[in-house]
This record gives C-alpha cells, sequence and structure tokens, in this order.
C-alpha cells in the first residue's frame, strides 16, 4: 500500500511539474531548452449521451510534453527508493 501511494504521488508531482517546466521550456529563447517543451496533443471531442433521464457527456483531450515524459521516467525509478526509505510506525 505504502509503495503504491508513494508510486501514485511521485507520478503526479513528475506529471504537474513537468507540464509546467514544459511551457517554460516552449517558451524559451534558447535552443537548447527549447526542444524540452515540444509536446503532442491526442483526444476525442465531446461524446453526448441523452437517456431522457439522464444525460452524459464524455471528452478526453491529453497533452503530453517531452518535460512531462521525462520526469515521470525519473518518477518511476526513484519512487521504490522513496518507498523503501518511509518509516511507518
Amino acid at each position: 500500500m505504502k509503495f503504491k501511494l508513494t508510486l501514485f504521488f511521485c507520478i503526479a508531482v513528475a506529471a504537474i511539474a513537468g507540464g509546467f517546466l514544459g511551457e517554460l521550456a516552449a517558451n524559451s529563447l534558447s535552443p537548447y531548452v527549447s526542444w524540452l517543451g515540444y509536446s503532442a496533443a491526442f483526444g476525442f471531442d465531446t461524446l453526448h449521451f441523452n437517456l431522457h433521464i439522464l444525460q452524459f457527456d464524455f471528452g478526453l483531450h491529453v497533452n503530453i510534453n517531452v518535460t512531462q515524459l521525462l520526469l515521470v521516467a525519473l518518477a518511476l525509478v526513484v519512487s521504490p527508493k522513496i518507498a523503501s526509505a518511509i518509516k511507518t510506525s
């Protein structure tokens, strides 16, 4: 349980920080850093289901950049070490 929570937390922090740092890198004027901001977007538009009692709208859009990929990969490597270092009482 400790490992799963640590893994989830590390991946969430890496994805959020990678998104922020990727945006900073994309707006950078330096060519050495700007490649970290390259991103790919994919998903589908809203699907609408009307069941006369309930209405559902589903949509998904994902935007991933290079920095997020690198930080999530780092989180996958580091999280077991963090989980083993956490002491539970």
